[in-house]
C-alpha cells in the first residue's frame, strides 16, 4: 500500500477529514510562514520549492491547485497551523487508524506536523472549541440583567410545555414598577402594555345605566367646537358599534343648528 493510498484509507475512517490530502496536511511536515491576515507561504513536502496560499480566497500556486484545481495540501495546513481550520478530535485516532491497517509488523510515523511558530495563530481542536462556546455562553447569562433573564427563562419553560405555541404572560409592571393595563381587548388579542393609570384606550364596551351593554352611547355635554364656539352635543361610539346611529342621535338632540363633536373610542 503506498502512502498515498494509505492516507486516503485513513480519511475515510475518521470523522471530520475529507480525503488524504487532509491527513498530509496535518502530518507531513511543511514550512508555514505568515506574510499577512490570510496570505501564507508553505514550503513544498518533497523539495525545496515555497508556495503561496491566500486562505481567504482559498488559493494556492502548487500545481494541485493551479492546474487541478484541487484544494490542496498546502492550502489546507496553513488553515489548520493558523487555527483557521479546527482539527478534528478523531484525529487523535489517527495513529491507531493507520496501524490497523497496514498491520502492527509494520511501521509508519503519523504523527501530528503543526508548528505554527511563525503565524499569527494556532492550531485549535475541536474540543476546546466547544469548551470555549460553553463558557462564553455562561459569561453571558451572567452578565444578562435580571430581568432579561427572567422573560427568557419564562420563554424556554413555556416552550417546554406546550411545544412553544402559545406566547409567555406579558409582564405585569413596567420598567418603573408601574401596573400594566394589560386588557386583551385589543386589535391583535395581545395583552395592552399601557400603564393602567396612563391608558388611553377603551378597550371595553360601554356600560348603560341599567347594566347591559351598547355598542355606542350619545352623550350631551360642552366641548370645544372646531370653529372656535361651543358644541352642546357630544357623539360617542367606540368603535365596534353603529358610529352612524351615534352621529344621528347626536344631531337630532341638537336640532340640527348646534356644532356636534364626535369621538370614536378605539
Amino acid at each position: 500500500m503506498t502512502n498515498y493510498e494509505l492516507h486516503h484509507k485513513i480519511a475515510d475512517e475518521l470523522d471530520g477529514l475529507n480525503d488524504g490530502r487532509d491527513v498530509r496536511a496535518l502530518c507531513v511536515p511543511m514550512a508555514v510562514g505568515q506574510t499577512d491576515d490570510f496570505e501564507f507561504v508553505v514550503g513544498s513536502a518533497s523539495s525545496d520549492r515555497t508556495y503561496h496560499v491566500d486562505t481567504q480566497l482559498g488559493r494556492c500556486s502548487c500545481p494541485d491547485h493551479e492546474q487541478r484545481n484541487n484544494h490542496c495540501q498546502h492550502l489546507r495546513k496553513a488553515t489548520f497551523v493558523s487555527g483557521q481550520r479546527v482539527i478534528p478530535e478523531s484525529v487523535k485516532r489517527i495513529g491507531d487508524v493507520a496501524t490497523d491497517l497496514i498491520g502492527a509488523d509494520e511501521s509508519i510515523d503519523l504523527s501530528l506536523s503543526l508548528d505554527a511558530s511563525n503565524v499569527d495563530g494556532e492550531p485549535r481542536w475541536e474540543s476546546e472549541v466547544r469548551q470555549q462556546q460553553s463558557a462564553d455562553e455562561t459569561a453571558t447569562a451572567a452578565s444578562e440583567p435580571a430581568d432579561i433573564t427572567h422573560e427568557r427563562d419564562l420563554v424556554e419553560q413555556q416552550a417546554a410545555t406546550d411545544g412553544g405555541q402559545k406566547a409567555v404572560d406579558a409582564a405585569d409592571s413596567n420598567d418603573e414598577g408601574e401596573e400594566l393595563c394589560g386588557s386583551t381587548n385589543t386589535a391583535d388579542g395581545s395583552p395592552c402594555g399601557w400603564a393602567a393609570a396612563d391608558c388611553p384606550h377603551d378597550h371595553h364596551r360601554q356600560t348603560d345605566t341599567d347594566g347591559s351593554q351598547s355598542d355606542a352611547t350619545t352623550d350631551t355635554g360642552s366641548e370645544p367646537a372646531s370653529d372656535g364656539g361651543e358644541a352642546d352635543t357630544v357623539a360617542v361610539a367606540d368603535g365596534s358599534g353603529d358610529v352612524g346611529d351615534a352621529v344621528e342621535q347626536a344631531i337630532d338632540a341638537t336640532d340640527g343648528d348646534r356644532p356636534v363633536v364626535i369621538v370614536i373610542n378605539v
